[in-house]
């Protein structure tokens, strides 16, 4: 079978029509890729063909290797050989191919220069300008010369010739040129004048639209010199409401609820007029909670009325706006707004912290609804506890009490008392994720708040029966297994009692977490954090009775 070297551009075969060609150039041998993995792709590499495949039959002649890439012909080899026969030559192990003729054989074609582009209006534009200018001047320098000239001449035939020689009109002829030079230079002269004064009316006229055009973004109002004729002046405009007030919800029951989680506006103004009586000479917070009291600021004048400033805290609230946006709906800066939020929000605790949400026995019994009057009568608060996501501190110490196995991620907890009709009735302080429900519960205070006699509803999870009975309160759980495989049909059934009826805590939470302020504490709100979930947890006892 014959053949074929695969190097580009080599035509060298082993065919029969070579056989002449072979002869005169000495005897072509052609070699296999090797099998070693390193060496193969050496050859690959050398031969530098495109999508090579190497196969049984492709092979590379004896003209891309050196002689010293050939092994040595033993003695015994030589004398086995028959006489007249030429010695077939081995490569060595580590022979590569590297006599390669890869030249290119053509000429790329020049690529001509690119024409020379014809000129654009606006260069055109400018040379024609600059031509026109360049005329003016030369007109000038020009008539300039031909005064300076005819001067001289004038001079010069007083001096070398008597004016009774020259011609009788000559005199007259230099007076009018003279005159016509001068008219065309005053024309001149007051064309520059006015194209001077227009320029200058055009840069008065510009800059006075760029300080218009900056005053209607930063205030959003046409300045005086750009609104319409008998349009009011400064002096008789009325102060512009701000973008988003209280005018724009107060029609609608649903967008109250929405954007402050009251249930109506007349809840808004009952909120609004249980802290009225504190608003008049209200110092602005400023600044954070120190060790020796609370930094405020002198009084000022007040960007918003009262209202929308209790708009924009319970918007704050119920929606989490970052601060730019409530900044920019209410027409003030954010510095602005984050003063108004913590003003309103301290005021709100104060006032609404007044009050004990705790009932009496006589109040929970009038309130008491019929399932929890046939079953569990003695029911005074039920209790659960529920955690609120918060952004990663950045001290250790606080890291690690604040790491919540149960949430994965870093948190605060708190105790939640609701009373048998699904009112908060009882908020403990906030704790970190790491604490578990029953060191919240015995710390919190609520079993020293209950009377001997009432019952606690709680989940199996609180292991509170020791502290409960020496104050004789009667804790009521579901059932625990103990050492049984699994619960007796009476504890079954006192399970689900139980647990229909603690489902009235878990919406009590739910509730409270709709004010999405707490679906994600941010650090600066780390030391205001008791009195948000307060104030969110009074509003949202503003709600009407989940159980009736």
């Amino acid at each position: 079978m014959p053949h074929h070297c695969c190097v580009p551009k080599c035509t060298n075969s082993s065919g029969k029509k070579k056989k002449k060609a072979a002869k005169s150039t000495g005897k072509k041998s052609f070699h296999g890729f090797p099998q070693c993995g390193t060496t193969r792709r050496q050859w690959v590499h050398a031969v530098r063909r495109k999508n090579l495949v190497v196969k049984e039959h492709t092979k590379v002649c004896s003209r891309h290797f050196l002689d010293s890439d050939y092994a040595a012909t033993s003695d015994s080899a030589s004398k086995r050989r028959k006489p007249g026969t030429t010695p077939k030559r081995r490569l060595k192990d580590t022979a590569v191919p590297s006599v390669f003729d890869f030249g290119e054989t053509t000429t790329k074609a020049v690529r001509p220069p690119p024409k020379q582009r014809a000129q654009t209006v606006t260069k055109r534009k400018k040379k024609t300008a600059a031509e026109s200018l360049d005329v003016v001047a030369g007109h000038q320098t020009v008539t300039k010369r031909k005064k300076e000239t005819d001067a001289g001449s004038l001079d010069d035939v007083a001096e070398h010739q008597d004016l009774h020689d020259l011609p009788a009109d000559l005199g007259e002829s230099c007076k009018e040129s003279a005159v016509s030079m001068e008219e065309e230079n005053k024309l001149l002269k007051s064309s520059l004048l006015q194209a001077l004064s227009d320029v200058a009316q055009l840069k008065a006229e510009l800059e006075r639209v760029k300080s218009a055009a900056h005053q209607v973004f930063q205030h959003d109002t046409l300045p005086l010199a750009l609104q319409p004729e008998g349009a009011a002046s400064p002096t008789q405009a009325t102060p512009q409401p701000p973008h988003f007030s209280l005018d724009c919800i107060a029609g609608s029951e649903k967008l109250v609820r929405f954007y402050t989680g009251l249930p109506s506006f007349a809840a808004f103004n009952t909120v609004y007029g249980f802290v009225e009586d504190c608003l008049e000479g209200l110092v602005m917070w400023n600044g954070s909670r120190t060790s020796t009291g609370h930094n405020h600021t002198h009084a000022r004048e007040r960007a918003l009325s009262p209202r929308n400033e209790l708009l924009l805290t319970l918007m704050k609230l119920r929606l989490d706006p970052p601060f730019e946006d409530l900044a920019l709906r209410f027409g003030v800066s954010t510095a602005t707004v984050s003063r108004i939020f913590t003003t309103w929000l301290m005021l709100l605790h104060r006032k609404f912290s007044a009050i004990d949400l705790w009932p009496t026995r006589e109040q929970v019994d009038e309130s008491m609804p019929p399932q929890f009057r046939d079953l569990y009568p003695t029911t005074r608060v039920m209790v659960d506890c529920t955690e609120f996501p918060i952004e990663k501190p950045s001290d250790p110490d606080l890291q690690r009490s604040t790491w919540s196995s149960y949430k994965n991620r870093n948190t605060f907890k708190l105790l939640v008392g609701a009373s048998p009709s699904g009112g908060i009735t009882f908020l403990s302080p906030l704790f970190g994720g790491s604490v578990s429900d029953n060191e919240i519960t015995l710390s919190s205070g609520i079993l020293d708040k209950m009377d001997s006699g009432d019952s606690l509803m709680a989940d199996k999870g609180f292991l509170l029966d020791a502290s409960c009975k020496s104050k004789g309160i009667l804790l009521n759980i579901p059932p625990r297994l103990g050492k049984d495989s699994q619960l007796s049909p009476s504890d079954m059934v006192q399970t689900r009692r139980i647990a229909s009826l603690r489902v009235h805590v878990e919406r009590v939470m739910e509730r409270l977490k709709n004010f999405h302020i707490l679906d994600f504490i941010e650090s600066h709100f780390f030391d205001i954090a008791d009195e948000i979930v307060y104030v969110c947890a009074f509003l949202s006892n503003l709600q009407p009775p989940l159980v009736q």
